[in-house]
């Protein structure tokens, strides 16, 4: 499970006028990538299906919530169901 911070801002207009503010200011941009988001309800959880335009970055499934045992849980529910079938 992921123990990494962040904040999230709003953009209220473009982007674009804020990349040109982060690069005014001296900044590097790493990289870009974009990533389509499919959002589901699960009880209490949220399931997520991330597709990512990058294929090293490798979609990928991430399950929130505030009790720890209710998404290992699913996750384990889950990766019975969706496992890979084998290339013939």
């Amino acid at each position: 499970m992921n123990k990494r911070k962040e904040i999230s801002i709003p953009i209220l207009e473009s982007t674009e006028k804020y990349i040109e503010f982060l690069l005014l200011i001296g900044m590097n941009r790493r990289d870009s990538k974009s990533k389509i988001r499919h959002v589901f309800k699960v009880g209490e959880l949220d399931v997520t299906v991330n597709e990512w335009d990058v294929e090293e970055l490798g979609d990928r499934l991430e399950i929130e919530g505030e009790d720890k045992s209710k998404v290992k849980e699913l996750a384990s529910k889950l990766s019975q169901y969706c496992e890979p079938t084998p290339l013939k």
